[in-house]
């Protein structure tokens, strides 16, 4: 038996190992209109919101206060990559 068979068999076998998240339960409905804060919108001319500010907005406007803590959010915006840095360009001009 090979390497891959032996991994395939074991996946099989073993459960994951990860705990449930039912803060990331409550933002999935939401993940669309948190990329658009944390994001920001050129076609609107809606500059990104700090994680911070996306969540106190995301909060009251869903009445999520209770069912998640700002540590969740961080966590669930994370998770889904919707806090990645913009790429610019740099151009270094030489001597």
């Amino acid at each position: 038996m090979g390497y891959h068979d032996t991994l395939a068999l074991l996946a099989g076998l073993l459960s994951e190992n990860r705990k449930p998240k039912p803060a990331h339960a409550a933002l999935e409905p939401w993940e669309a209109e948190i990329r658009s804060l944390i994001g920001g919108n050129k076609e609107e001319h809606r500059d990104p919101m700090r994680a911070k500010t996306a969540w106190q907005v995301v909060s009251r406007r869903h009445e999520l206060d209770g069912k998640t803590s700002y540590e969740s959010f961080k966590r669930f915006v994370r998770d889904r990559g919707l806090a990645a840095p913009a790429l610019s360009a740099v151009c270094a001009i030489g001597e």
